[in-house]
């Protein structure tokens, strides 16, 4: 009987809600709108869990709400009771898995990413983050067929493309890294960090000019790429090219001012942060 009192309850805890906190809601609507869209839902959602602990969409909405904000412990809070109020519904594993791979926890996201694929989860966003698990802890061979089965499951997924170049660069396949960024920028014209990304393949085989050629372009399209002037920085000094090579890294200290690496080698360079622009830069 108590059971269903609770369901009829949260049937109509809106109504509820906005009786005993409606006045509280609306002071934070008045003092915060443009997080009120988040602040009203999570009082809501906070007021039925209290309601029924049982309510396992609840918390997993909560856990949401937490992990857009950042507070990962009180996410992983909510989507562990979401799972505990509901063990067929596996999709809490899944955010579970990017949290802890976020937060460097390879182990536990392969366990949670895994169980999520074993029931009803077996799609390229699991298996993407799978690959990065794997090879963040050095599995080349899991972190490959996991990105193998991303690939064949979302071929027009950028950010598939760019785990399997980046599972690529961790075996040292260079022609596997330019043959996925590749696919990235074919898939988004506008990815400057996959056109960075082949800027970096052509440097390291000798193409020097269509290195620069690529991190200029990365930088028209996004000028607040700070690797390319880095790179393109370095690529001016073993040219001789010294003032160049401080243009770029005043350009770079203008983005990024407390970079030491750029700061120290402007001062070997004798320079000093100011500002400038070198010749051809957004081209």
């Amino acid at each position: 009987m108590s059971r269903l009192w609770t369901r009829l309850t949260y049937a109509n805890y809106q109504f509820v809600a906005f009786v005993v906190v409606g006045g509280a809601l609306a002071a934070v609507d008045a003092a915060s709108p443009e997080t009120a869209c988040m602040t009203r839902p999570v009082a809501l959602y906070r007021l039925a869990v209290e309601l029924d602990p049982d309510y396992a969409q609840g918390h997993f909405n909560l856990g949401v709400f937490a992990q857009a904000r950042g507070d990962f412990d009180a996410a992983v809070e909510h989507y562990r009771a979401a799972l505990a109020a509901d063990p067929l519904d596996h999709t809490p594993l899944v955010n579970l898995g990017q949290i802890y791979v976020q937060r460097g926890e390879y182990p536990a996201a392969i366990a949670a990413l895994e169980n999520a694929a074993r029931h009803g989860h077996d799609d390229a966003a699991v298996w993407t983050l799978l690959a990065r698990a794997h090879r963040e802890r050095g599995e080349m061979d899991a972190a490959q067929r996991a990105a193998g089965r991303a690939r064949r499951q979302a071929p027009r997924d950028p950010d598939v493309w760019r785990e399997v170049a980046a599972v690529a660069h961790a075996r040292d396949d260079w022609d596997g890294v330019e043959a996925a960024l590749a696919r990235v920028v074919a898939l988004d014209p506008a990815a400057a960090d996959a056109v960075f990304g082949l800027g970096r393949v052509a440097e390291r085989r000798g193409a020097v000019d269509e290195a620069v050629r690529l991190y200029e372009r990365a930088i028209a399209m996004d000028p607040r790429l700070v690797p390319a002037y880095g790179r393109l920085a370095v690529v001016a000094v073993e040219r001789g090219e010294t003032e160049a090579a401080r243009r770029w890294l005043r350009e770079l200290l203008r983005i990024a001012p407390d970079d030491p690496t750029a700061t120290h080698l402007l001062e070997s360079l004798g320079g000093r942060a100011s500002a400038g622009r070198p010749a051809g830069a957004g081209r």
